[in-house]
């Protein structure tokens, strides 16, 4: 799968609370305060570089053309716990669900692979360290995340959890949930 989502108003995480007591639901919704997405290149050329600064994830499987891409999202929850444990009390509720809202948007650079429907996965990296940098597709940086840096150091399969396989149906524009 291949797409480009642009970051600005549009990467929202909405968890969504059930409780074990019925009609006991809350919602809090946040932005991003990282992003980055990081490719391979067509010959493995642009794996330490860094496109923290893009305004755009992209994801692409092994083997594209233009390369692998993966992209990484840092959050801070901060304050959904403070408000839910206002709320419910601290510990006493139960995060059941969580949404993320992507907008599709079209290519406009040579570095990205054609936009294409498919699947993906997301995973919650216990390793929250890195850095977004400021690289562009059009000045790549070398501070901050890199591909190099995601799968030498950062992505960790003994840890991290695997939060499921999405559909991504190929549109250029709109916003994906």
């Amino acid at each position: 799968m291949k797409t480009n989502w642009k970051r600005t108003a549009f990467v929202t995480i909405l968890p969504v609370l059930f409780f074990i007591l019925p009609g006991r639901a809350a919602t809090f919704s946040t932005n991003s305060l990282g992003d980055a997405f990081v490719t391979t290149g067509p010959s493995g050329n642009l794996s330490a570089n860094n496109y923290g600064g893009a305004g755009v994830l992209g994801v692409a499987a092994p083997g594209e053309a233009k390369g692998e891409f993966q992209s990484a999202l840092q959050f801070n929850s901060a304050g959904a716990f403070n408000l839910f444990n206002s709320q419910y009390g601290a510990g006493q509720w139960s995060l059941l669900s969580v949404t993320l809202k992507l907008t599709a948007a079209p290519t406009n650079n040579a570095i990205f692979n054609p936009i294409n429907a498919g699947q993906f996965k997301v995973s919650w990296m216990q390793n929250n360290s890195w850095v977004e940098g400021s690289g562009t597709p059009q000045t790549p940086g070398v501070t901050g995340v890199t591909f190099n840096s995601l799968q030498n150091s950062l992505v960790n399969g003994a840890v991290d959890e695997d939060l499921g396989t999405f559909s991504f149906g190929g549109a250029t524009s709109g916003a994906n949930t």
